[in-house]
């Protein structure tokens, strides 16, 4: 995964072949593998104020790779492409009751400059429990990719284009 191949096709009749078609780069991919070895701990009290430390945890994780000589559990690492971002969750309740809670985010880079957030996230809604009277259609639907620079304008058009949502 991840090597980039070149594909193009000839014809082939009684008269030979005939020339080739233009050739189509591909990359097969699939999915990562989950984050190795995730730790959570809360903010050094020294580095920040009390509002910040009562309120905030870091969370620190070693990205997916194929590592088989130091015991990970990795098998396709990054999935042959670059990890563009992920996607960090919590809750108060276990997964398997999990009702999701709507948080608002202060998001900084590691050097704490603001200088470095960049990429994207998705936003996703679940209908299928929903009367089919309820929702014009039931189903799982994820919204495209989100910049984190995204406008007011723009969110409010990415929203408006899922399913079952009206004006936002």
């Amino acid at each position: 995964m991840g090597t980039v191949y070149y594909v193009r096709i000839t014809a082939h009749n009684s008269g030979g072949y005939g020339d080739s078609s233009v050739g189509l780069p591909a990359k097969p991919m699939t999915s990562p593998d989950p984050p190795h070895s995730p730790t959570l701990s809360t903010l050094p009290v020294t580095s920040y104020d009390s509002d910040e430390v009562g309120t905030s945890l870091v969370v620190d994780w070693d990205s997916p790779k194929i590592d088989t000589e130091h015991g990970r559990p990795d098998q396709v690492g990054d999935g042959g492409d670059l990890i563009s971002s992920y996607l960090i969750e919590w809750s108060k309740v276990s997964w398997d009751s999990y009702d999701p809670t709507v948080w608002e985010l202060a998001v900084r880079d590691s050097t704490l400059t603001n200088t470095n957030v960049e990429g994207s996230f998705r936003l996703s809604l679940d209908t299928s429990s929903l009367p089919v009277d309820g929702a014009a259609d039931t189903g799982m639907h994820v919204s495209a990719n989100i910049p984190v620079s995204v406008s007011a304008l723009e969110l409010e058009t990415l929203l408006e284009n899922m399913p079952n949502i009206g004006n936002v």
